[in-house]
């Protein structure tokens, strides 16, 4: 149970952030999708997203993070064999063989495993007895934990996904020890395999790359994403066009714009100040989330805070990238704002871990 002093201490500077990029979300869905015939559909399911993800968010404050540090290995084994099933029976969206559909409710497990594979990785690093210095054989059991999600998520054909659990190992690992030589060797050993995977990669995997630099040769197909977001980019200017005025997206001209290109409706309706708005919000984020970390009573809550810092930051950074054409495609949500109930779940998961973790900093 939670001391009263704890109750006292309660982040609520931190669930106030969380609820007002929910709110962004709802409302730009809201205004996405407006005119469409499941415009109210979208905008309503989201809600009740956050609804669960706030109960959610309440029930994993109540038993202390080091209980659920020993339950994560029951989880994990089970979305292992979930994922093992969605390559079975699951239904396959936009290339992705990653979804189980459940009547008029979809699910995407993959994100779920994400927070518990944070979780186990976080349990067996705070274990090991040399926590200054880790050896290769620490390092290589802890890239099992997630290779083996990772490996899954690939055949699912989620390559987005997939890439998100390596920037939350490389941080886990820095911060339990990771040597500078295993650094250098994991980069030299990632730029040798990367050009060999090329030969992995779906067809519209190869595309996407291929016309991440040039997206004018193809502008009718493969490029057609990135021109029509940075279209409605540039056309937001400084205070945008108005809710619902936007003409990439009123038209229906961005594609997935109430999922993971919501940010271009944000930029094009409310401009750079929206975008500037969100970008402070996500940065008041990170800074509750980071003060998680140094206030931690231990290694398991510093490194499970660590790895929820690098999964939504990889998230954010992932997402508005391959909106504004930094990066390649990758169909990766935004956190908190784009629709889905997988990944709203997963983020107030990962977020009530943090909001625990600070509840406790006064433990004995």
């Amino acid at each position: 149970m939670i001391e009263r002093r704890a109750w006292r201490q309660f982040d609520w500077k931190l669930l106030l952030v969380v609820l007002a990029l929910c709110a962004i979300g709802v409302i730009f869905i809201y205004s996405a999708t407006f005119g469409s015939e499941r415009n109210v559909e979208y905008y309503h399911k989201q809600l009740l997203w956050i609804l669960v993800g706030l109960v959610i968010w309440a029930l994993v404050l109540f038993p202390d993070y080091h209980i659920l540090a020993e339950w994560a290995l029951v989880f994990y084994v089970f979305l292992l064999v979930v994922l093992v099933g969605v390559l079975l029976f699951g239904h396959t969206v936009h290339g992705s063989r990653s979804w189980f559909h459940f009547g008029l409710f979809s699910a995407q497990p993959s994100e779920l495993i994400k927070v518990v594979a944070i979780v186990i990785l976080a349990r067996y690093f705070s274990d090991i007895r040399s926590p200054d210095q880790l050896n290769p054989t620490e390092i290589g059991i802890g890239g099992l934990i997630v290779a083996v999600p990772m490996l899954l998520i690939l055949l699912q054909g989620d390559l987005g996904t997939t890439l998100t659990l390596i920037p939350v190992f490389a941080a886990m690992a820095f911060v339990s020890g990771l040597q500078r030589k295993h650094i250098a060797i994991a980069l030299i050993a990632f730029l040798v395999v990367a050009p060999l995977s090329w030969g992995l990669l779906k067809d519209y995997q190869k595309d996407r790359i291929r016309y991440f630099v040039h997206p004018e040769d193809e502008p009718y197909g493969s490029g057609y994403q990135a021109l029509q977001a940075k279209i409605a980019i540039g056309s937001g200017q400084l205070y945008g066009k108005g809710l619902k005025q936007g003409s990439q997206s009123q038209l229906g001209f961005i594609p997935y714009r109430h999922t993971d290109f919501i940010f271009a409706v944000i930029a094009e309706e409310k401009g750079l100040f929206g975008v500037l708005v969100l970008l402070l919000l996500y940065l008041m984020l990170f800074h509750l989330i980071f003060e998680g970390i140094h206030t931690a009573r231990d290694r398991l809550g510093i490194l499970i805070c660590t790895g929820v810092t690098a999964l939504l930051l990889i998230h954010v950074s992932l997402n508005i990238g391959m909106v504004v054409g930094l990066l390649p495609i990758t169909g990766i949500p935004l956190p908190l704002i784009s629709y889905g109930g997988s990944s709203m779940l997963a983020n107030f998961l990962a977020l009530g871990l943090v909001v625990n973790i600070k509840l406790r900093r006064y433990a004995n």
